[in-house]
């Protein structure tokens, strides 16, 4: 796929509706070439848009930066055959996020926002959920057909209330922060959840204190990233959208050690190009590793009655 060009628009905060911003970091010129900047596994890491802090809330976020409607026809057409390659790490990743999901509720109605492939939902659909997805990339749709047999509809959260309603749990595992409007995300997922029904999502955590050391070499400032979240933003989203939060801890990610070594490349510079070709090795190729960083949070929070 070539590089995606955007027409740009500035955006006020999406929290707490100010129009003042603080530059955080100024807009890379980088450019990846032939990489899919919006896949989940884009190497596309130290490219990204001006990222601002509102002077009001604090909530970071990429601005100017494409509109809803050119993301989603972006996100569309991706195709990700690197995450195919790499789902013995999601299993892992999955298996675990639904323990978490069952700490709270057991069984029911549920419904995965950015549902990808499919693999959560085969896990969930194993355990007797009754399972739900939406998907914006026709490509891992289809994937999710023909790997596991799931109907994940294509689209985004906004077509959300036109099918669901009274659901037990929705999930949104490394999403919200890809969405043009977060605040409106959470309020269609509390819209359709029953009362009491849990919320459990994964995302960046900006104000981590890896985030903060690392500053603009922060590896998750990426164009597909439109928010970067810290644990004080997403606990007002949340109380803004009509749910308490019960939980913000480190979420952790588990990836195969060949994975690690495409994203340093990736990421560049000589001790992330001199740790790839160390992990380039027939002894590490089928090994997992499992980050916990601090940079992701997990989130739980329930819907008030």
């Amino acid at each position: 796929m070539k590089p995606t060009h955007l027409n740009l628009a500035d955006v006020s905060c999406n929290l707490c509706g100010y129009h003042e911003a603080t530059v955080l970091f100024p807009a890379t010129d980088k450019q990846i070439g032939e990489a899919d900047t919006f896949s989940c596994t884009s190497p596309g890491h130290g490219e990204y848009y001006r990222v601002v802090r509102c002077k009001r809330c604090g909530l970071r976020f990429s601005s100017p930066r494409p509109t809803a409607e050119a993301l989603q026809a972006e996100y569309q057409q991706v195709e990700d055959p690197m995450y195919e390659q790499e789902l013995d790490g999601r299993f892992i990743t999955f298996r675990r996020n639904l323990k978490l999901v069952e700490t709270f509720c057991k069984s029911g109605k549920m419904l995965d926002i950015g549902a990808g492939m499919g693999v959560f939902l085969h896990l969930a659909k194993l355990n007797g959920w009754h399972v739900n997805g939406l998907e914006p990339s026709s490509w891992s749709t289809q994937r999710a057909s023909e790997l596991y047999g799931l109907q994940v509809n294509v689209g985004g959260y906004d077509l959300a209330p036109k099918l669901y309603s009274q659901l037990d749990v929705v999930t949104m595992w490394d999403v919200i922060e890809h969405v043009g409007d977060p605040l409106e995300a959470l309020q269609i997922c509390h819209q359709i959840l029953r009362p009491g029904g849990t919320l459990l999502l994964s995302t960046v955590d900006a104000g981590s204190l890896y985030a903060r050391i690392m500053g603009r070499a922060w590896p998750w400032l990426m164009k597909m990233h439109l928010y970067y979240f810290d644990r004080g933003t997403m606990a007002a989203y949340l109380q803004k959208a009509g749910f308490q939060t019960l939980q913000i801890r480190t979420y952790r990610h588990t990836i195969s050690v060949r994975y690690l070594a495409y994203k340093l490349r990736a990421i560049g510079g000589f001790w992330a190009r001199a740790g790839a070709k160390l992990l380039d090795t027939r002894v590490l190729a089928g090994r997992h590793i499992t980050f916990a960083l601090g940079d992701f949070m997990e989130v739980v929070a329930v819907k008030l009655i």
